[in-house]
């Protein structure tokens, strides 16, 4: 079931990568360089590129619901899948900076590695 969680979130998050047109913020571009200093990304405008298919919550979309996968994820497969994609699923087009304020904002609003 966990397989099939993670899959499924993987593939809800190409939505990322489709709508991003590379034009961050970000000078790095991709999963560009920096160090995060300078950031300014706000993780929930980045999810709106999300709600398509997990719904503007992360709850009530087509995909699956966040707040039942992310507690199922390491925060290096997280990470991963926010760099990478995964299976059908292809790298999102984002910044580092959108990368750690993604990640951040799932984590805070849909649960710690471990359930936490």
């Amino acid at each position: 079931m966990r397989t099939l969680t993670t899959l499924l979130l993987f593939s809800a998050l190409t939505t990322i990568g489709c709508a991003k047109d590379g034009s961050g913020s970000d000078s790095g571009g991709g999963s560009g360089g920096g160090d995060g200093t300078n950031c300014s990304e706000d993780g929930a405008i980045v999810f709106n590129a999300c709600a398509g298919c997990h719904g503007s919550d992360g709850q009530s979309g087509s995909s699956p619901d966040l707040s039942e996968a992310i507690p199922t994820l390491s925060d290096d497969d997280l990470m991963n899948i926010l760099m990478n994609g995964i299976g059908s699923m292809p790298p999102p087009n984002l910044t580092t900076c959108e990368e750690d304020a993604l990640f951040t904002y799932l984590r805070d609003t849909h649960g710690e590695e471990g359930g936490g």
